[in-house]
C-alpha cells in the first residue's frame, strides 16, 4: 500500500439525542439527558461492554461514537500499531474534573471518578476497545481545528507505519455534548472520499447544530 492515499471510508455523529452514520439517523431517544440517552443506546444497541457503565460521560460518548463508526468496518485487518486516532475537544475533561473537585470540597474522593479526569482516557477507552496501538493524541482548541488534525494526521501517514486513522471532534460539558468521528485508510479506490480539510468539514457540517 505504499502507493496508496488516505481516503475517508465513513463517518459518524452523536448530538441531539441521535447517533449518525454517514449522515443517515441510525438511533434516536427523546431526552435530553445525556446519561439517559447514553444508557439506553447503550442497551438498544447491544453493545455489551460492561466497563461502559464506569466511565465518565465524555468516555461514554467518545465510545458510542466509535463503536458506531465502526461498527461494519473490520480495522483488525491491520497490526494494532498501523492505527491511530487523533481528537480534538474544547473542554478537556473539565465536567468530571468539577464532579471530582466538588467531592473534595465535601471531605470525600472516588478513585472511579478521579481516573477519568484526564481527556485522554476517552481515547484510551476506544483504544482498549479496539486494540488500537498506534499514535493516538488529543488536541484542546477552543473551536474544531480541522487544519491543525489534518496536517497531525497526514504527517502520520506519511512519516509514520500508519495505515488508517480515527480523526474526529469529542467534547462534553453540563449535558452539552457532540461527537463527530471518521476514519481514514490508505487505498486505492477511487469511490471513497479524498483526505481533504474540505471534505473534514463538508463532513462535520452534515449534521445541522
Amino acid at each position: 500500500m505504499k502507493n496508496s492515499l488516505p481516503h475517508i471510508i465513513q463517518y459518524c455523529h452523536v448530538k441531539n439525542s441521535s447517533i449518525y452514520v454517514d449522515g443517515k439517523s441510525i438511533y434516536h431517544f427523546d431526552t435530553d439527558n445525556f446519561e439517559v440517552f447514553a444508557d439506553n443506546a447503550y442497551k438498544n444497541l447491544d453493545l455489551k461492554y460492561p466497563k461502559f457503565h464506569k466511565m465518565d460521560n465524555l468516555s461514554k460518548l467518545g465510545f458510542l461514537c466509535a463503536e458506531m463508526l465502526l461498527n461494519n468496518l473490520n480495522i483488525s485487518n491491520y497490526e494494532p500499531q498501523q492505527i491511530a486516532i487523533n481528537i480534538v475537544n474544547k473542554n478537556s475533561s473539565i465536567d468530571t474534573d468539577i464532579r471530582y473537585n466538588n467531592l473534595i470540597a465535601k471531605g470525600t474522593s472516588s478513585p472511579a471518578i478521579f481516573v477519568y479526569s484526564l481527556p485522554n482516557i476517552m481515547i484510551g477507552e476506544i483504544c482498549i476497545k479496539h486494540h488500537i496501538q498506534g499514535d493516538n493524541l488529543l488536541f484542546v482548541s477552543d473551536h474544531y481545528d480541522t487544519k491543525l488534525q489534518y496536517n497531525y494526521m497526514s504527517s502520520l501517514f506519511e512519516n509514520k507505519n500508519c495505515e488508517v486513522s480515527i480523526g474526529g471532534w469529542i467534547d462534553y460539558i453540563e449535558n452539552n455534548y457532540e461527537a463527530f468521528l471518521f476514519l481514514v485508510e490508505k487505498k486505492n479506490n477511487t469511490t471513497d472520499l479524498p483526505f481533504t480539510i474540505d471534505n473534514i468539514n463538508q463532513l462535520y457540517k452534515t449534521i445541522s447544530k
